[in-house]
């Protein structure tokens, strides 16, 4: 293969990509939303947006929810599209003084399950985290979900931590946990390695 061809290919892959993230923003802001608002809004043909719905509907990022109503001409009504916020999910997790908020939560932020788990000041930081753990899979147990499907997660903690590389510097509620913390490299050690964890 030449490199004309793998060019053409790669740009080609681009636009298909481009193509594919306008037709979401699209229904992701707009829907439920029929095929013919889709391409007006996206400059796409309707052959085309209807081949990216088909894409995201096997995925199951997209649902057809129903049907529109005819235009003033008649017809056949529309089919309508929204987003499917349930497609996927977000483990977030507050740790304070004396408690962790562990919840999760569909992608436009609306609470599945939530758990809330006690402790004392004298936690250990490896115990504190395995009780984080352990938070993430009973809330998705509940919910029966696999681990597959939450693409990341979020804490908040008490402490002066870098925000770019996750490093807790003191906590001033744990300062038995010591000092220079790689809090965040000791997070993602608890998820699936394909998850964002911040």
């Amino acid at each position: 293969m030449n490199a004309e061809v793998v060019m053409k290919k790669n740009s080609l892959n681009k636009l298909k990509n481009r193509n594919r993230q306008d037709v979401l923003e699209v229904v992701r802001a707009n829907g439920p939303i029929p095929i013919a608002d889709i391409a007006d809004r996206t400059s796409l043909s309707k052959v085309t947006v209807n081949k990216i719905l088909d894409f995201y509907t096997n995925e199951g990022v997209v649902a057809a929810i129903g049907k529109g109503e005819s235009t003033e001409d008649g017809g056949k009504r529309p089919s309508l599209f929204a987003f499917n916020p349930d497609y996927r999910t977000v483990f977030c997790a507050k740790i304070d003084e004396v408690q962790i908020l562990a919840a999760l939560t569909n992608l436009n932020g609306d609470i599945l399950a939530s758990h809330t788990i006690i402790y004392d000041r004298q936690t250990e930081l490896d115990d504190l985290l395995l009780s984080i753990q352990e938070a993430f899979y009973l809330l998705l147990k509940r919910q029966k979900r696999d681990a597959s499907t939450c693409i990341g997660a979020a804490f908040g903690w008490i402490g002066v931590i870098d925000p770019e590389t996750g490093t807790c510097f003191t906590s001033p509620h744990f300062s038995h946990w010591g000092t220079d913390i790689p809090l965040l490299d000791k997070l993602k050690k608890l998820f699936p390695p394909e998850m964002d964890v911040h």
